[in-house]
């Protein structure tokens, strides 16, 4: 199993050649985030305090 943990990394950087800076390699994590964060948490939030609202008004 460790011989395919080994076969599966990536080579080494060739000579003048230098890995992606970190910042790039975490982009598409935080982009993912964002995208989540628009579409599923803040409607969310949103219909959760109208939902509270309505809840308030009734008493």
């Amino acid at each position: 199993m460790i011989r395919n943990a080994y076969a599966m990394a990536s080579p080494p950087a060739a000579d003048g050649q230098t890995p992606p800076p970190v910042g790039m390699s975490l982009m598409p994590l935080i982009l993912i985030f964002f995208v989540f964060y628009f579409l599923l948490i803040r409607p969310q939030k949103n219909q959760m305090q109208k939902h509270q609202d309505m809840l308030n008004s009734l008493t």
